[in-house]
């Protein structure tokens, strides 16, 4: 499902000439930790998408405290739909302009 999600927002992306920083790439979390997935995300001016509602908003907002890059991160609820949580990416993505995230915690399904 996440790779769909992912798929989804690169041929949305491609078709619509949308800011790619909105293009979410699936890192290994097991493996790294969260202020470096943020920090990542900050290099690669990519706004993260995540499962992970429990833990990642307080090291988002950490970085924003310290005046860090912080392109936007988007909290997915795990027992969402996912139909549900695609258009509500996409309208986020539709009505948001580069940059507009900076800084902010979105939660979907709104």
């Amino acid at each position: 499902m996440k790779t769909l999600i992912i798929r989804l927002l690169d041929e949305y992306s491609a078709v619509t000439q949308k800011s790619t920083s909105f293009v979410c790439k699936m890192l290994d979390c097991q493996v790294r930790t969260i202020p470096t997935i943020l920090e990542w995300a900050a290099q690669e001016e990519r706004i993260l998408l995540t499962h992970d509602v429990s833990t990642i908003t307080r090291y988002a907002y950490d970085r924003v405290r310290l005046g860090q890059t912080m392109p936007g991160v988007i909290e997915v609820s795990p027992d969402a739909a996912v139909g549900r949580v695609i258009e509500d990416i996409l309208v986020l993505v539709e009505c948001s302009q580069d940059g507009e995230l900076e800084g902010q915690v979105q939660y979907l399904p709104w």
